[in-house]
Parts: C-alpha cells; structure tokens; sequence
C-alpha cells in the first residue's frame, strides 16, 4: 500500500457497506421517535434542530441530512438548477380586494 490507498477495492466496498447499512438502521430507527427525540437526535448529529416544522417533516429532512453526511450533498449544477425551477414555478400572491358594503342604515 505504498501508493497511498486506502486498501483494495473489496476493502473499500465493505466499508462501504458497513456505512450503508449503519446509516440504513439508524434511519429506520426514526420512525418510532416523536418529535422531542427527533429534535435530540438532530441536535446530537447535526446541531440545533428546526423549531418550526412536524415530526414527520422533521424524520424525513433528518433522513435526507444524515444521507449527504455518508454519501455527499447534490452537485452545484443540480442545486443551481433547482433554484431555476423555484423561481420559475413559485406561485406569484396576488391580493384581492373586497369591497367593503357599509350600511347605512341605523340600528336602534
């Protein structure tokens, strides 16, 4: 190992592996948390949580998170494309106004 390598493929595989299937086991192990323990374990494997979403949004963004940390993030061109299709797609909030009848009669 002399060139700097890490070791051989198959080595290289089984520990590929093993992250695999460590990630794949603590992802399953989120289903049964609630809300509170999913914060703790974000604030454990990723820093301060989100205060503002539900434990099913919180497992699955938690899940995705955990999967950039083992197997990386999304390319530039695909973050930069996304954006495109957000700004292209976001609805546009348009205000409409009511009239507002006013009575004239007087109640007594």
């Amino acid at each position: 190992m002399g060139n700097g390598s890490i070791g051989s493929p198959a080595d290289r595989s089984a520990m590929r592996s093993d992250r695999e299937e460590t990630l794949e086991a603590e992802i399953a192990g989120l289903d049964g948390l609630g809300l509170q323990e999913l914060r703790q374990v974000w604030r454990q494997r990723l820093g301060p949580p989100p205060q503002h979403i539900s434990a099913e949004l919180t497992r699955r963004r938690l899940a995705y998170e955990l999967q950039v940390k083992v197997y990386g993030g999304l390319q530039p061109e695909t973050r930069r494309r996304l954006k495109q299709f957000y700004k292209a797609f976001r609805p546009v909030l348009t205000i409409r106004h009511r009239p507002i009848s006013v009575s004239s009669r007087v109640l007594c």
